[in-house]
């Protein structure tokens, strides 16, 4: 490497572990590579103590010193017992970006903090640092961190304490700090720098030890804390900025402390609480200030029976979990008691998108109590789900739904998609996964139905498509299929078809007159020959896994698909074939 004297923009050296002498490292004259931007220094990931020598590895990355121009530098699986000293020089002016991980033996961080225009620093898989202090600062430097904005620390097994910088009362404050993440750090204790005053994005994960200060952080926009010891709060003016709050497995006391901040002059958009199920007050009640909230995802809260948005004037039922008017997605998962929605649901009148995973004791949806204004409606899980649109006694929900999505997996005992065997006629795209009882996706297609996509897999019980569907431009990764109507494919307008595992499925539809580009067939097995008229030669893509019928597309010609792009095809049953046409 010695003699590239003109490398320019990006290196990465891997396998530094085979440098068996340090004096290699100094060879390599990393120093006069001028044009060098970013460097990335890697060794093996695997630390055999038999393997590497940690004291070659020490001396060979203090000789692999680059120029002092450098703006991003990459260091991992270094298995030295210390990090040399040009690391932290602040000769080293135009240095960006570092990232140190891996890097097992290190008891102490380089003097990072004396880097003029570093800005973006991440520290994972430090497994030997105890503690962060001085050193990392720099010793009796004045002017610590001036332009950090991200500090990431993730994956520090033994870090147990955070001091603060003893000599700059600035560099206490990390004054451009806009991201901090500390993510799995269990021995941490003790609280975080105490003002924070650019901090915008604040993460805390897997820290059982630490007390995440949520207070004097005026500029603090996105909040994400999962399983700590205690979550302290300021008043509602500290985190009026505040638009993302993501909150899981918390003990009782950090979510009455949470429950401290909600308030009327909060603007969070996005909330997303999961196993916070020891504090009811917080679901039941604390929800409705939210004014601004427009997306909300909640998991785990066994108590709840019912979800509904009871009006000020009007009493909610018992346990039932009160949704604020101006909600846009909802997302519920996991709640074991929950029963039914409410027929205060109706009030929701912002919601267009709804979620519900594994709540076990849901059984039908009762269409009335849908908000007509519902345009995605998705249900995974709800193992006792028979029937999901229950039609009501007043309203014809098929016919007033503005409901243009519905996906549909895992619930085993499904047995219809509608009481009344109708789709919502503004319904555009249906998926349907792992439902082995249901039998048909519909017992009537209306002519002004706007279905443009179907997807069916693992419904051992459908075996047919429902006539009506004129629209329908995409048959995705349809399953278990016997067979096609004597009439052929259920529109000519389908652009895509996906044939999949329909195991006694003999014949493909007459495709020659439509105006496929898209066509998949895999694993159906007594599918051996193409349609009467062959394939349609507007198809760009041809995807067939499937040997039997390999051979008979084959045969039939290639050449005249004079629109393909793509192909692939199993060739197992093509033995004859020695090339493609020319």
């Amino acid at each position: 490497m010695q003699n590239l004297s003109n490398l320019k923009g990006q290196l990465s050296i891997s396998e530094l572990q085979n440098v068996n002498e340090a004096q290699h490292g100094w060879e390599a004259r990393l120093s006069s590579k001028l044009d060098l931007n970013d460097l990335e220094m890697k060794w093996s990931d695997d630390f055999d103590e038999d393997l590497r020598k940690k004291e070659v590895e020490t001396e060979v990355l203090n000789l692999l010193q680059p120029h002092e121009e450098l703006k991003a530098l990459v260091i991992k699986y270094y298995a030295g017992v210390a990090f040399p000293n040009w690391m932290g020089d602040p000769s080293f002016k135009n240095l960006q970006a570092l990232k140190l991980e891996r890097c097992p033996n290190c008891k102490l961080l380089p003097a990072v903090g004396k880097l003029p225009l570093l800005k973006d620093l991440s520290i994972k898989g430090m497994n030997s640092i105890a503690s962060i202090g001085n050193e990392f600062y720099g010793e009796n430097w004045p002017n610590v961190f001036p332009s950090l904005e991200t500090l990431h620390f993730e994956d520090m097994p033994e870090w147990k304490k955070w001091k603060a910088c003893e000599v700059d009362e600035q560099g206490r404050k990390f004054h451009c700090l806009r991201q901090l993440l500390i993510v799995n750090c269990p021995k941490l204790i003790g609280t975080l720098p105490e003002y924070l005053p650019s901090l915008e994005k604040l993460v805390i994960r897997e820290c059982q030890n630490l007390v995440a200060s949520i207070s004097n952080l005026p500029m603090l926009c996105e909040l994400n804390i999962d399983w700590c010891k205690e979550v302290v709060v300021g008043s509602p003016i500290d985190h009026c900025l505040v638009k993302r709050i993501i909150l899981s497995n918390i003990s009782k006391s950090a979510c009455l402390n949470m429950e401290m901040m909600i308030s009327e002059s909060i603007k969070v958009e996005d909330l997303n609480v999961n196993g916070c199920e020891q504090l009811d007050s917080f679901w039941l009640g604390s929800l409705l200030p939210l004014r601004s909230l427009r997306n909300l995802k909640l998991q785990n809260c066994p108590r709840v029976v019912s979800i509904g948005a009871t009006k000020e004037e009007d009493k909610a039922e018992l346990q039932q979990l009160d949704i604020p008017h101006n909600i846009e997605l909802l997302r519920i998962a996991d709640y074991q008691g929950l029963e039914k929605l409410s027929k205060t649901m109706q009030n929701l009148m912002c919601l267009r998108e709804l979620e519900i995973v594994n709540c076990p004791k849901l059984v039908s949806l009762v269409a009335d109590n849908l908000p007509s204004t519902l345009k995605s409606l998705v249900i995974r899980e709800c193992e006792n789900l028979v029937w999901l649109l229950e039609d009501g006694e007043n309203i014809n929900f098929s016919s007033i739904s503005l409901l243009e999505s519905l996906q549909i997996e895992d619930c085993i005992t499904l047995t219809s998609l509608s009481s009344s065997g109708k789709l919502p006629v503004r319904l555009r795209t249906l998926e349907i996964r792992g439902c082995p009882e249901l039998e048909f996706v519909a017992q009537e297609i209306g002519d002004n139905t706007c279905l443009e996509y179907i997807g069916i897999r693992f419904c051992q019980n459908i075996q047919y498509l429902p006539k009506g569907m004129d629209k329908l431009c995409r048959l995705h990764r349809i399953t278990n299929l016997v067979c096609f109507p004597s009439s052929g494919l259920p529109t000519s307008k389908l652009k895509s078809v996906w044939i999949e595992s329909c195991e006694t499925l003999e014949a493909l539809p007459n495709l020659y007159t439509h105006q496929l580009q898209e066509l998949y067939i895999e694993h159906c097995p007594w599918v051996r020959s193409i349609p009467v008229g062959g394939l349609p030669t507007t198809l760009t893509t041809l995807y067939i896994y499937e040997p039997n019928i390999s051979k008979a597309v084959m045969e039939w010609g290639l050449h005249r698909l004079t629109s393909l792009k793509a192909l692939l095809i199993d060739g197992s049953k093509c033995i004859e074939v020695v090339s493609f046409p020319q």
